[in-house]
């Protein structure tokens, strides 16, 4: 299991699918750390990502109490069936059936009923569509019932209408925001799935190649190459991978920085 940070009051994790987030993986920060684990929020089964853990009861008191009061930020990506909007803002009212394990989305409050809120960016149109989801309210299948009620099933959610071939919803746990001792800290992780297709990174990586060439010895052929990647849509919507965490760390991208670019860009047109 991989630690993305961990100190004397916190340990926080990947969480991998197929691990039970109040037993296995606390089990797993003890062996790995010593001490203790309690656990403040939960993961299904069959999800992975980023999980915090407190490490004193002091430190999980005050984490359920942020939790408590929504200063706990929770984001998700997820893969869902069909073409969604570029963006959304769902509230409905969530009904849980025990015997069955499934929840459902109802017209009415009563009994039992939870009202449930999130927003989501669509980060990649198509059927998948990649969507990148807030949560507001942490309900038991919170965001898999929400979008099958609007005929956008995850992928891999049998449960709730899905009908692929994946055997695990396309759900992950890729960032966690929250105060903590007067600062606010921010853990981020996504899977592979969530990254850019290959065809994307090998674009991005010709125009590096280029941009780092012509940063110094410009010639005409690789500063129109420049200019048009400039002005097309491509670069915007690299740039914008970029700012959503969807290209590897590791990978050089001088090329995405704005500043870079156009004053490259600029001063070759201004001088031409």
């Amino acid at each position: 299991m991989q630690f993305l940070y961990h100190d004397k009051d916190l340990a926080v994790v990947i969480k991998p699918v197929g691990l039970d987030s109040e037993s296995a993986v606390p089990a797993a920060i003890i062996s790995e750390l010593g001490g203790e684990a309690y656990t403040v929020h939960r993961l299904d089964l069959n999800v992975g990502g980023v999980m915090v853990y407190a490490r004193t009861k002091s430190a999980a008191a005050a984490l359920s109490r942020s939790i408590q009061e929504g200063t706990v930020v929770k984001e998700y990506v997820a893969l869902v069936h069909g073409t969604v909007a570029e963006e959304g803002d769902w509230t409905d009212l969530l009904l849980k059936d025990a015997r069955k394990n499934k929840v459902f989305v109802v017209d009415r409050m009563r009994k039992g009923v939870k009202d449930a809120r999130l927003t989501f960016t669509r980060l990649e149109a198509g059927d998948p569509s990649l969507v990148r989801i807030r949560l507001y309210t942490g309900r038991s299948h919170q965001i898999r019932v929400q979008f099958a009620s609007r005929k956008h099933p995850l992928v891999g959610d049998h449960k709730y209408g899905a009908r692929d071939d994946h055997k695990e919803p396309m759900l992950y746990s890729c960032c966690l925001t929250f105060p903590w001792k007067g600062r606010e800290l921010r853990f981020e992780h996504l899977p592979e799935w969530a990254m850019l297709p290959a065809e994307r990174l090998e674009r991005i990586a010709a125009m590096e190649e280029i941009f780092v060439r012509a940063c110094t010895h410009p010639t005409e052929e690789d500063m129109r190459v420049l200019a048009a990647y400039l002005d097309s849509g491509d670069w915007l919507q690299d740039y914008t991978a970029d700012e959503q965490g969807r290209i590897p760390h590791a990978m050089p991208r001088g090329v995405l920085s704005q500043d870079g670019l156009y004053n490259l860009v600029t001063d070759w047109e201004a001088h031409k």
